[in-house]
């Protein structure tokens, strides 16, 4: 089973965003990469699991600094009360399939 821990930042808090660091792009199957802009290429869907919500959504490559899931987790950052440092344990179960939890430090 893969892993990554990432830390929430404001931005991520404000815009309901979780951000991955462009080298975490094999931690997604190639098919789920799709263009940041909405218009643009969507990837098939991947699936991310946290507390009891689900997220059904593609991994967009915002720069060449971040990609991030597509769909907001705000409703999940709220549930947790994140605040700028909060991190997430990301854990990949199976090829499409996510499970999300705050990592505790």
């Amino acid at each position: 089973m893969q892993k990554i821990i990432i830390e929430l930042n404001k931005s991520s808090i404000n815009n309901g965003r979780i951000y991955f660091k462009s080298e975490d792009v094999n931690f997604f199957p190639k098919s789920s990469l799709g263009d940041r802009a909405s218009s643009g290429n969507k990837g098939s869907q991947v699936l991310f699991k946290a507390s009891g919500l689900e997220f059904r959504t593609d991994i967009r490559q915002n720069s060449g600094k971040t990609l991030s899931p597509r769909s907001s987790f705000a409703k999940y950052i709220k549930e947790i009360k994140a605040i700028e440092g909060t991190k997430l344990l990301i854990e990949r179960t199976d090829e499409t399939v996510y499970l999300v939890s705050k990592h505790q430090s």
